[in-house]
C-alpha cells in the first residue's frame, strides 16, 4: 500500500502558523439556545439556523433519538421523508434517499464528525457496525439530494451526518442495558471527563440475537446455511483540547467487531463478519488567514463473507477483504467584508483492497480533489450559497490476475477519471414565518472497488473446468445525479408548529447496477461476466410534505409523506438463462410510490410516551434463486409499521422502558428473503 502521508505532511505545518481568535469548533448548547432552534455547521462551515441553510437539511435532536426507544439508527430514520428503509435482516438494513434503494446501497455518504463510515469495497454503510452510542449522539443531519460539492466524495443521493457530543463542551455520562425478544441483550456506557479546556470521552457497548427465524423460507434458500447470528462490539474514543489560546486540536479512534446478513446488489445473502478499526486528528486554528483546519484519518476494514450460492460444481463462495483508506483534508474558512465567507479545501485520498476469492492482486486508486464554496448574504432576507468541486482518480493495479483473462494491470494503471460536481443554494426569507430555498446539485457516485476488478471469481462446469470468471471493470463510469428542487416552510407560530413543501427532480445517468445473470461480455479462454455495469439512465421526480409542532406544553406530534415516481429509459434488461426471469436490476418497479409517517407524543413528569406508524404503498422487489440464474420478481404489499416508547423516570438518574417496533404484526415483508419481525424491549438508563 502507499504511503499517504508525504501529500500532506505540509498541512500541520501551515495550520500552527496562525494569528488570534478563536478556533473552529462551537458550542452547539449556546447556539440553540441563542437562535431558538437546531444549528449546523455541515453545509457551509460556518453556524447557520436549519432554517436558513441552503441545502434540503432536516435536523434529529438527541431527545428525538432519546424518544423513538429504536435501538438502532434504520429504525430511527425510517421516520422521516424521503427516507427510504428496506430491512433484510434483525443486523441489517438498507437506506435509500429519494428511492434507488438496493441491496448494500452504495448511493448515500454516511460521516461520523465528518469521517466516512461507509465501507468502500462495497461501497456501502454496515449500520450495526458504527462505532457510536445512540447515547452520545448529540444530532443526525439528514440531506437530501447530492451534495457532492458541500460534503466531498460520493454523497450521490444525500448525506446522513452524525454528530456526537463534543468532549471539550459536553458532559455525557450514560450507562444502559437493554433486553428483548429475538433473544436481544445489549450494554454500553459513555464517560466524559473535562479539565483545564481539554475533554475526553470514552464509549464502549455490545449486543447480541437471533435473526429472524424464517424456517418456510430457510428451505427455499440455500445461501442461508452459513447464516450468522447478528452482533456487535464496539469501543470509541474523542479527544479535544485547546494547546494553543487560538488553535484546537482533536484525535478519534474506534474499533467495532460485528456480524450480520447482508442482502448484496446481486440479490444473494451474504454472511458478513467485519472487524473495522479506525483513527482520526484533527487541527484546528483562528489564523489571519481565516479559520484553517486539517483532518487525516483512517479506515481500516478486514471483512469475510460466505455466499452459499452453490450451483453445478460450483462451491460455496468465501470472500475474505482487508481494504485500507486514508483521507487527508485541509479547508480555510475566511470572510470578506460582512457579507461573504468562502471556504477553500482541498483533499487527498488513498484507496485499496486485495482481490478475493482469488488472492494476489490489489485493486485501489488516488484521489485529488479541489473546492470552493461563496456564501453571499445579499440581504437579511436573501442569501445565495455556490459550491463547486473537482475529484481527479487515478486507478490501479497490482499483483496477479488470471491467466488469459484479457483484463491486464496496464488497463487499470491507464484508466483516470475526472468528475465535477456543483452545488447552489437560494435562500428567501419572505417574511418571518416564510422561507423559500430553490436548490440545484450535482454529485458522482463512484464505481465500488469490487465493481472495478476486487472481486475475482471463477465458474466451474460439473467437470471441475473453469468455463467463466466473474470480476469488475475498469472502465466502469461514475454515477452522475443531478437533483433540482423549490421548497417551502411556513411557521404557524400560534399554533406552535412548522410545515415544508419541497418538490424536486432528478436525473441519473450511467446507473450502476448488479449482474446476476451473468451478462457474457467477451470470450476469452473464460466467458467474462461483469458483476456490475453501467445500465441505464433514469429520471425521478417527487413531492415531500412534513411538519411537526406541539398541542399543548405535554403533547407533541411529527408527521411528513412522501411521493416518487421513476422512469428507467434506455433500460436492458439483460438476457437470464432461466425464462421468466429479468438479468437487471429495475430501479422504478422496486421504490415505493408513496410513504407517509405520523407520530405522537406526551412527556408530563415522570413519564413520557411516544407512538409512530409508518405506511409504505407496495412495490415490486427482486430475489435470486441461484448463481447467474437472473431474479425472480416479488411483490411486497402495502404495508404499515408501528413502534413505540412508554419511559418512566424512577429518578433524575434512573429511567425505566418499554418500547417496540413493528408492534402490529407478528410477520410481515418488507424485502426479499427473511420476513420482518415484531421486536419489544426493556431498558434501563443510569444517567450519571
Amino acid at each position: 500500500m502507499r504511503s499517504p502521508f508525504l501529500p500532506i505532511a505540509f498541512l500541520l505545518t501551515a495550520l500552527l502558523s496562525g494569528g488570534a481568535a478563536l478556533a473552529q469548533t462551537i458550542d452547539y448548547g449556546e447556539l440553540e439556545a441563542l437562535f431558538g432552534e437546531k444549528v449546523t455547521t455541515s453545509a457551509t462551515g460556518k453556524p447557520q439556523k436549519e432554517s436558513e441553510v441552503p441545502i434540503d437539511m432536516e435536523i434529529i435532536s438527541a431527545d428525538d433519538i432519546r424518544r423513538t426507544g429504536a435501538t438502532d439508527l434504520p429504525d430511527i430514520l425510517a421516520n422521516y421523508a424521503g427516507v427510504n428503509i428496506k430491512r433484510s435482516s434483525l443486523g441489517s438494513a438498507d437506506i435509500g434517499i429519494r428511492g434507488y434503494n438496493t441491496g448494500l446501497n452504495a448511493r448515500l455518504l454516511v460521516l461520523v464528525n465528518g469521517r466516512q463510515v461507509y465501507l468502500d469495497q462495497f461501497g456501502y454503510t454496515q449500520w450495526n457496525a458504527l462505532p457510536v452510542q445512540l447515547s452520545e449522539i448529540r444530532q443526525i443531519e439528514i440531506v437530501r439530494g447530492p451534495n457532492s460539492a458541500l460534503f466531498g466524495f460520493n454523497a450521490a443521493s444525500g448525506v446522513i451526518n452524525i454528530i456526537t457530543y463534543d468532549p471539550m463542551r459536553d458532559d455525557v455520562g450514560i450507562a444502559e442495558i437493554r433486553g428483548g425478544t429475538q433473544a436481544y441483550k445489549e450494554g454500553g456506557a459513555v464517560a466524559t471527563v473535562r479539565q483545564d479546556g481539554f475533554g475526553f470521552r470514552l464509549s464502549g457497548g455490545g449486543d447480541s440475537a437471533r435473526d429472524f427465524h424464517d424456517d418456510a423460507r430457510l428451505t427455499q434458500r440455500n445461501e442461508f446455511q452459513n447464516k450468522v447470528s447478528p452482533d456487535s462490539g464496539k469501543i470509541n474514543l474523542d479527544m479535544r483540547g485547546k494547546i494553543l489560546p487560538n488553535v484546537e486540536l482533536g484525535l478519534e479512534a474506534s474499533a467495532v467487531n460485528s456480524a450480520e446478513n447482508n442482502l448484496v446488489p446481486q440479490n444473494y445473502y451474504s454472511a458478513v463478519t467485519e472487524r473495522i478499526r479506525s483513527i482520526k486528528g484533527n487541527v484546528a486554528a483562528s489564523t489571519d488567514f481565516g479559520i484553517l483546519s486539517a483532518d487525516i484519518y483512517t479506515n481500516l476494514l478486514d471483512e469475510r463473507s460466505f455466499l452459499d450460492i452453490t450451483s453445478g460444481n460450483n462451491p460455496a463462495i468465501r470472500l475474505d477483504y482487508r481494504q485500507q483508506v486514508t483521507v487527508a483534508q485541509l479547508s480555510d474558512l475566511f470572510q470578506i467584508g460582512g457579507a461573504h465567507s468562502f471556504r477553500l479545501s482541498g483533499e487527498y485520498r488513498r484507496n485499496d483492497v486485495n482481490t478475493s476469492p482469488l488472492p494476489g492482486g490489489n485493486v485501489g486508486y488516488d484521489v485529488f480533489a479541489g473546492g470552493g464554496m461563496w456564501d453571499w448574504r445579499i440581504s437579511k432576507s436573501f442569501s445565495l450559497t455556490n459550491a463547486v468541486r473537482a475529484d481527479h482518480l487515478m486507478l490501479d493495479r497490482s499483483g496477479t490476475t488470471i491467466a488469459g483473462l484479457g483484463i491486464t494491470n496496464d488497463d487499470y494503471n491507464r484508466r483516470a477519471i475526472t468528475a465535477f460536481t456543483y452545488n447552489s443554494g437560494a435562500v428567501y426569507k419572505v417574511s418571518a414565518a416564510d422561507t423559500v430555498t430553490l436548490t440545484a446539485g450535482r454529485g458522482m457516485q463512484l464505481p465500488s472497488l469490487l465493481g472495478f476488478g476486487a472481486l475475482l471469481l471463477p465458474a466451474f462446469n460439473t467437470s471441475g473446468a473453469v468455463v467463466g470468471v466473474q470480476t469488475g471493470l475498469p472502465s466502469l463510469q461514475p454515477v452522475r445525479v443531478d437533483n433540482y428542487e423549490l421548497a417551502f416552510a411556513h411557521d404557524f407560530t400560534e399554533l406552535d408548529a412548522n410545515a415544508k413543501l419541497a418538490a424536486f427532480y432528478q436525473i441519473n445517468r450511467n446507473m450502476l447496477t448488479g449482474n446476476p445473470a451473468g451478462v457474457a461480455l467477451a470470450t476469452t479462454p473464460y466467458v467474462i461476466q461483469a458483476a456490475f455495469l453501467n445500465n441505464a439512465n433514469s429520471h425521478a421526480m417527487g413531492l415531500e410534505l412534513s411538519g411537526a409542532g406541539k398541542l399543548s406544553s405535554s403533547w407533541h406530534w411529527q408527521a411528513n409523506s412522501s411521493f416518487i415516481l421513476l422512469d428507467d429509459s434506455n433500460e436492458n434488461m439483460g438476457t437470464a438463462p432461466i425464462p421468466g426471469r429479468v438479468g437487471i436490476y429495475s430501479f422504478d418497479q422496486s421504490t415505493p410510490f408513496a410513504t407517509v409517517s405520523l407520530g405522537f407524543g406526551y412527556a408530563a413528569g415522570p413519564w413520557e410516551a411516544d407512538l409512530r406508524g409508518r405506511f409504505t404503498s407496495g412495490y415490486r422487489t427482486f430475489r435470486n434463486t441461484g448463481y447467474g440464474q437472473g431474479l425472480q420478481v416479488q411483490g411486497i404489499d402495502n404495508h404499515v409499521v408501528l413502534g413505540g416508547r412508554v419511559a418512566y423516570a424512577v429518578t433524575d438518574a434512573l429511567t425505566l422502558a418499554a418500547s417496540g417496533e413493528q408492534l402490529n404484526a407478528n410477520r410481515e415483508t418488507l424485502n426479499t428473503g427473511l420476513r420482518s419481525e415484531r421486536r419489544a424491549y426493556l431498558t434501563a438508563t443510569l444517567r450519571y
